[in-house]
C-alpha cells in the first residue's frame, strides 16, 4: 500500500480521523472492535471492515494486506500493521502509557509475535467468545 491509497481512503470516506482497516468476516476481530468501541474509540477511528470498502479506493493489493492484518492508517500517510497497529489503537483510545511502553524495542517484538500467533489463531480462539 501506498500514501496515495491512504489519502484515497481519507478522501472517500470524507474523514480527517484515523482509519482501522479490520475483517469483518472474523468474529474475534468484531469482538476487538466492539471492545474499542466501548473505550470511546468510534469517537476517535473511522472503524470500517474491508469488505465494505469498495474498488476504488480498494485494491487488490491493499486487499492481500487486509486478510494478512489489521490496517491502521493516519492522515498523514503513516501505515501500521499487525502489532504495530494495536500500539496506535491504544494510544489513540487513551491507554498512553501502555501503547508507550510497548513501543520499547523488546516489547515491540513480542507484541509483533503475539499479533502473528492470534492473527494466525483467530478463528480458533473465536470458540471461547461467548455471545452476549
Amino acid at each position: 500500500m501506498n500514501k496515495k491509497t491512504v489519502t484515497s481512503l481519507h478522501t472517500f470516506f470524507k474523514t480527517s480521523k484515523n482509519i482501522l482497516v479490520w475483517d469483518g468476516n472474523c468474529k474475534f476481530c468484531q469482538k476487538c472492535i466492539d471492545w474499542i468501541i466501548a473505550k470511546g474509540g468510534k469517537e476517535k477511528l473511522f472503524l470500517i471492515p474491508f469488505q465494505e470498502i469498495p474498488y476504488p479506493p480498494m485494491s487488490d493489493d491493499f486487499k492481500k494486506k487486509c486478510i494478512q492484518s489489521i490496517q491502521f492508517l493516519k492522515p498523514t500517510h503513516e501505515i501500521f500493521t499487525g502489532g504495530d497497529a494495536m500500539t496506535e489503537i491504544l494510544f489513540t483510545i487513551g491507554y498512553k502509557k501502555i501503547a508507550t511502553m510497548i513501543r520499547k524495542p523488546i516489547l515491540r517484538q513480542f507484541i509483533k509475535y503475539l499479533y502473528i500467533f492470534i492473527a494466525k489463531n483467530r478463528s480458533f480462539l473465536s470458540r471461547f467468545i461467548r455471545n452476549k
